[in-house]
Order: C-alpha cells, then sequence, then structure tokens
C-alpha cells in the first residue's frame, strides 16, 4: 500500500486525492471496498480503515474533513448535547421571565368622555401573582385648564381617580402604573369634554310654537362625538311633533313634553303650542358681561316674558369675529384678547349689547381690580358633581385676570379655576383672590345624592298585594345615575334600571342612586304575595216560612288580596264549582238566590288565587 502511495506522489495526473480510484497501480482490496465509496474522497477520508498520508497535498478543505473525522464521536456528542441544553434552558428561562411579566399588569379604564357639571372616573385594577396592593398610579392631564385630576398618585391594587371637567375641549389622560421596576401599565387617551347635559343647552329658556308653525332647535351640543346618538321624542304627537334634526311643529293648543336623549341622559322640555303667536314684551340676556380668556368657551341664555312667548331664533351679530366667534346656539368661543360687542336678537326688533372682554386689551386704558363679583355667592351642589363659578371683575379693562382659588375645607369641596366639586356633604366656603389682594367669598353647601323614584308598570303599591309579575323601575332628575338594589341595606350590588317582580315572589328590595362613586340612603320596597285564604263568614237571610225562593246575603272576607268569584254548591268540592265574578273588594256582601231545600256549600277565590275553605249551610223550608 505503501508502494502504491509513492507511485501516487509522483504521478503528474494526480491531484492529492483526486482520481485515485481511477489510477490503475492500485489494489483494491476487499476491506477498503473503495468501489462502493461513491468514488468520493470525502467518504474514502472518513473511513476509518484508511489511513490518510501526505496530508500535505490534501487541500485545507480535505484537511479539514480529515482532522474532523480524527475527534472522538462520543466527545462531539456531547458537546452538541450541552449546547442544545444550555439554549433549551436559556429559551425556558426567558420564557418564564416572559410569563412572569405578563401576569403583573394593571388594566386601564379611562372614559372617552365626560360632562361638564359631572365628575368622573379613571380606574386602574392591578394583578399578579402576589401582593400587588403597592403599585403605584400616576394620572396626568395634558390641560388642567379642560380636565383637572383630584388625586394624581395614589397607591393601591383597586384605584379610582376623580377627574372633574373644567371646560368644554378635548385633552389626553396619561395613566402610568408600577409596582417597584414593574412596569404595570402605560396608556394615553384622549377626551373629549362635552357641554353639560341640561336646559343650559338651550338658548331660550323656555319653547312656545304656533299651532302649524315649526322651530329649528339649533342647539350647540359641542364637538362631534357629543352630538353622536342624539334622539328626540315628544310625549304627544297630537300636539307637539319632532323630527331626527330636532325640528319641532305645532299641531294642536296644548302642552307636550320634548325629550332628547343620549346614551342614560335625558333632558325633558315643556313645549307650549298656541293659536297664534305670542308676542314677547321683554327679555334678558345671561351673563350681560363677558369676560374670559384665549381659548375659554361660555354659553348665553336668554329669559323674557311673558314665559308663553314665542319663541324663535335668537340672533347674534356686531361682534369682532377676530376677537370672538359664536355658535347659532349662543356659545361664545375667545379667540384672541381684545374687547367686542354682541347685538343680541330674541326674533322681535329689539336688541340688547353683550360686552365681551378677552384676554390683555392693550388698546384700553388698563385699571387694577378694585372688586370681583361672583354670578352666585350661595349654592347647594349634589355629593360628586361640579359647578362652576363665574368671576367678573370691576371695572371691566382689568388686564391681569389671574385668580388664585381656595377652599375652607377640601374633604368637603374642591375647586380648580371656578370650577368646585363636591367630594363630601358638608359646608365649605370658596374664595378667590386676585394679586391686590381683592378678594370675593362664596358658600357651598355639598348635599346627598336624592333618592330613587320608584314606579311600578301596573301601578302596584308596595303596600298592596300583588298577583302577577309587574316591573319595578326606579328615576330620579340626575343623568348619569346608577341604580343598584339588593335584598339587604348593606348589600346593594346588583345594578339595573328596573326588577321584574315574579308573581309568586315575597321580598324586600333596597334601592339607592349613585354617581361618580357617591351613593344616597336606599329606599325599601316590600314586594308581597298573598298566601292568606279568602273567609265565608255567613250566609244570613233563610226565612223561616214557607216560600218558594229564598235571598241569601253571603258575607266573605280577605286579609290579603281582594276577593273575585265566589260560588254555593250542593257538593262539598270546589271543583263543581261555576263561578260568580264580582268586582274586586276586600269584604264583599253577595246575594244568592235558592228555590230547593238541601245542605249547600260556598266557596270563594281571591285575587292571588287563594281558595277559601268551604262554608256549609242547610235550607229546610223551601216547600
Amino acid at each position: 500500500m505503501n508502494g502504491n502511495n509513492n507511485e501516487l506522489n509522483n504521478n503528474p495526473n494526480v491531484y492529492n486525492n483526486q482520481g485515485y480510484t481511477q489510477n490503475p497501480n492500485i489494489n483494491y482490496e476487499s476491506n477498503y471496498n473503495l468501489e462502493n465509496s461513491n468514488q468520493g474522497s470525502g467518504e474514502y477520508i472518513n473511513n476509518p480503515n484508511v489511513i490518510f498520508e501526505g496530508a500535505d497535498l490534501a487541500t485545507p478543505h480535505e484537511k479539514v474533513k480529515y482532522y474532523v473525522s480524527t475527534i472522538n464521536k462520543k466527545a462531539l456528542t456531547f458537546i452538541i448535547a450541552t449546547i442544545l441544553g444550555v439554549l433549551l434552558l436559556l429559551t425556558l428561562v426567558l420564557f418564564g421571565v416572559s410569563r412572569y411579566n405578563a401576569s403583573y399588569k394593571s388594566v386601564v379604564t379611562i372614559p372617552k368622555i365626560i360632562y361638564t357639571g359631572e365628575s368622573n372616573s379613571v380606574t386602574v385594577v392591578s394583578k399578579g401573582k402576589k401582593d400587588v396592593s403597592k403599585t403605584k398610579t400616576i394620572v396626568k392631564s395634558a390641560d388642567e385648564n379642560i380636565i383637572y385630576v383630584v388625586d394624581p398618585e395614589q397607591t393601591g391594587q383597586n384605584v379610582t381617580t376623580t377627574i372633574i371637567p373644567v371646560s368644554e375641549g378635548k385633552t389626553k389622560i396619561n395613566v402610568e402604573s408600577t409596582l417597584g421596576k414593574k412596569k404595570m401599565a402605560k396608556e394615553e387617551q384622549e377626551v373629549t369634554v362635552c357641554p353639560a347635559f341640561n336646559s343650559s343647552l338651550l338658548v331660550n329658556d323656555h319653547l312656545s310654537v304656533p299651532k302649524n308653525a315649526t322651530l329649528d332647535l339649533g342647539i350647540d351640543f359641542g364637538d362631534a362625538l357629543c352630538k353622536e346618538g342624539i334622539t328626540y321624542e315628544t310625549s304627544d304627537v297630537s300636539i307637539m311633533t319632532v323630527d331626527k334634526s330636532g325640528t319641532i311643529r305645532g299641531v294642536e293648543i296644548g302642552t307636550a313634553v320634548l325629550s332628547i336623549k343620549k346614551d342614560n341622559r335625558v333632558l325633558t322640555i315643556p313645549v307650549t303650542v298656541t293659536e297664534k303667536a305670542v308676542v314677547m314684551t321683554e327679555f334678558e340676556v345671561i351673563p350681560s358681561i363677558v369676560q374670559l380668556e384665549v381659548g375659554d368657551k361660555l354659553r348665553l341664555n336668554v329669559k323674557s316674558s311673558p314665559y308663553d312667548s314665542t319663541t324663535n331664533r335668537t340672533s347674534f351679530s356686531g361682534y369682532d369675529q377676530q376677537i370672538i366667534k359664536i355658535s347659532k346656539g349662543g356659545v361664545i368661543t375667545a379667540l384672541k384678547s381684545g374687547a367686542t360687542i354682541i347685538e343680541v336678537s330674541p326674533g322681535f326688533s329689539s336688541k340688547k349689547e353683550i360686552l365681551v372682554y378677552v384676554g390683555k386689551d392693550e388698546s384700553i386704558n388698563a385699571t387694577t381690580v378694585q372688586q370681583l363679583k361672583f354670578d352666585k355667592e350661595n349654592f347647594d351642589i349634589i355629593e360628586g358633581t361640579t359647578e362652576k363659578i363665574y368671576p367678573l371683575f370691576v371695572p371691566n379693562n382689568v388686564n391681569d385676570k389671574n385668580i388664585i382659588w381656595e377652599t375652607s375645607d377640601s374633604n368637603v369641596a374642591i375647586v380648580k379655576n371656578g370650577v368646585v366639586y363636591g367630594r363630601a356633604l358638608g359646608s365649605t366656603t370658596i374664595t378667590a383672590k386676585v394679586n391686590n389682594n381683592v378678594s370675593n367669598t362664596a358658600t357651598v353647601r355639598v348635599k346627598e345624592i336624592p333618592e330613587p323614584i320608584l314606579a311600578t308598570s301596573d301601578k302596584v303599591k308596595s303596600d298592596n298585594w300583588h298577583t302577577s309579575a309587574y316591573e319595578l323601575s326606579f328615576f330620579n332628575n340626575l343623568n348619569s345615575v346608577i341604580y343598584k338594589y339588593g335584598e339587604s341595606e348593606n348589600k346593594t350590588n346588583n345594578t339595573a334600571n328596573s326588577i321584574t317582580v315574579g308573581n309568586d315572589e315575597q321580598k324586600t328590595y333596597y334601592i339607592i342612586s349613585c354617581l361618580n362613586n357617591h351613593c344616597s340612603k336606599p329606599v325599601s320596597y316590600v314586594s308581597k304575595v298573598d298566601m292568606t285564604k279568602p273567609v265565608v263568614q255567613a250566609v244570613a237571610g233563610i226565612s223561616k216560612t214557607s216560600v218558594k225562593e229564598n235571598n241569601l246575603q253571603i258575607a266573605l272576607k280577605d286579609e290579603g288580596s281582594q276577593i273575585e268569584k265566589w260560588c254555593v254548591t250542593d257538593t262539598n268540592n270546589i271543583a263543581t264549582c261555576k263561578w260568580n265574578d264580582i268586582e274586586k273588594q276586600s269584604n264583599p256582601v253577595v246575594e244568592h238566590k235558592n228555590n230547593k231545600n238541601g245542605i249547600f256549600y260556598v266557596f270563594a277565590k281571591d285575587s292571588a288565587g287563594n281558595e277559601s275553605e268551604s262554608y256549609k249551610f242547610e235550607i229546610t223550608n223551601i216547600s
């Protein structure tokens, strides 16, 4: 074999192993079996029976193959298995860390729309495998002139942060929640502040339209999101109709109620239909002087007399359109600093002028504040709601209108930019100061949310027995109220606007009104089911003389629901009764005519379906 290799080394036609198997000087021994090796040098050098000599003649690629072939296969297997094991362990660790981190998170709920005059809340619920009670949540408003955050930083698993709408517009609410170094949540959402859903939406303080005439309400609902889903309804189409755009039409003399609805909000407005137009004799525009900062909005309202004077579209003219703009619905928006006058006409020749001052007006002779007035100085608000105080500077041409607002008891109410939020029941004093120490105060009383008013679908009262299923509904005059009920005064966990009371149900319900996490006292309602049987008290009028016919007076009584049927039969079996209907009464006396002798039985049935025991009597004097 060594000789053959020498020949190969001296053969100029052979380069390393190439053409090795085709050399005629080589004897192929059976143990090498090179013919079955696919004539490949790679197979050859991997053959354990071949000793590769003259390695210096091999290509670098073949050298690598050669040296690799000499490595112990068990060692190679061990190395590969170790590498795969490390990779698998690393993958499992990374997957576990990912799963561990994903199991710690906070679910954030931010409202998309809120309404002035109300408060709302951002909720954060934290979840994790271990204790998350130390989760820190920070809620921020991008513009506190639009939305104010009451408690921006809180710690806990379940956090509710109150947000207060200051003025109409849009801003972003940012929420960041962390647990140590873990980032539990980070969210941002744009929130739209809509105008209060109440009568302030109307320019006019009342609606009156002549018969066969129309009136376009022209309500300014604010942003496009605030307008979505608005519907109009009338309580009586025979008096007044309204189309889907809010145009009302007088049909017949009388009064109907216009309902404007969105989601769970309802604004009801009485509409008077007159025989002909009623002339307005005088009117007042509120407010008569407007002082705003750039970007502020304010709604004008018109009060007129007599009260049934025909309502017309109020027009606004004469103002400087560079300083303000005003919508058909009476909403003033301050555009830039300056002073202007709005001419207001509610549909007849008379006009009134409204003075509007925006920001600093360098064109007028500015003075310092001499007096600070409020549009209201003593008022009540419902717990969980807001009320805005509008300041008025005297004189009007004041350039520096910066006010510092304070409250004497922040546990009762807080104030931001004149918006007062009622936090808890009680009374507090709101103080406004300007930089030259001129100030004014207002007293605010925070009152409890009104208890819900209860109504039943079939006029059943709580102190009466009921005999069929009916609907018990709840309501009051506040928007965004959530009603809760339960069978215990301390466990009113069910949320609904009504309860279906079954015909066999005997329970006491407790119902509360809740607004922005503040709730009223519970109102109880007793649902009674009559389980008492009616009683036949007496049968009177049986004569002692022989007559062909006897008039019997039968006295019945029921302590529960009222008796509505009775019968007389000659067997002690109520199934044989041919029932007589009577007007429902608790203690009726019925008349029965009988013209034969014998033993008879009286039965009675009440409106709950309860049947009396039999009452036995005998007639013997019929000849």
